[in-house]
């Protein structure tokens, strides 16, 4: 079976929040494993129904990321609409949070699992303002390479909006010195387009 690297990274409000999470994600990737493993010996051997059953009581978080995933929601019941979708890895890392940051790497994770959607689960159940992944096959080298943000796009539509800039300053004082310097930018932008 081909392996390869994965990166997780998740931005949350605050780092109480990120502290949380890390453990809800904690939680979900140990139960993900131990569902995987429950997955590859029985799917075949138990009817679908009682296999959902015993999944959703032995792993609830799991069970409730599983009820998201396209095959599932279009009426898809079988087992193996859980295939690619559950492996976390072998390493045995750990998810850390650096900051308001939860992030997670693996370096054995099957190389066609998708964790695009648990990405999607964990900004809509643990509450994180955005979650990315990425792995080596797609490029990402390392957790500081996925970028949840695209800082050009942001900085640019402020520069286009600078009656926004008080409201920064209210919600971010240390943004206070950038937010002069981008407010004279601007002026002189403004400047120079009325002449």
């Amino acid at each position: 079976m081909a392996e390869c690297a994965y990166y997780f990274k998740a931005e949350f409000i605050s780092k109480k929040d990120a502290q949380m999470a890390q453990q809800k994600i904690t939680e979900f990737i140990d139960q993900a494993t131990r569902a995987l493993n429950f997955y590859q010996n029985v799917r075949s051997d138990m009817p679908h129904e009682e296999f959902w059953k015993k999944f959703g009581e032995a792993y609830p978080l799991v069970y409730a990321y599983a009820q998201t995933l396209p095959e599932y929601l279009h009426g898809n019941r079988e087992p193996q609409v859980l295939s690619g979708y559950l492996d976390f890895g072998q390493d045995g890392n750990t998810v850390d949070v650096e900051g308001t940051t939860v992030q997670y790497s693996d370096s054995n994770v099957w190389h066609n699992t998708n964790w695009g959607y648990f990405c999607q689960f964990v900004e809509k159940e643990f509450r994180a303002i955005k979650a990315g992944c990425g792995t080596e096959e797609d490029g990402t080298t390392s957790l500081d390479s996925i970028q949840l943000y695209d800082y050009v796009g942001i900085v640019t539509n402020l520069l286009k909006h600078p009656e926004l800039f008080p409201v920064l300053i209210r919600v971010h004082p240390d943004l206070d010195g950038m937010i002069d310097i981008l407010t004279r930018n601007s002026k002189k932008g403004t400047r120079h387009e009325k002449s």
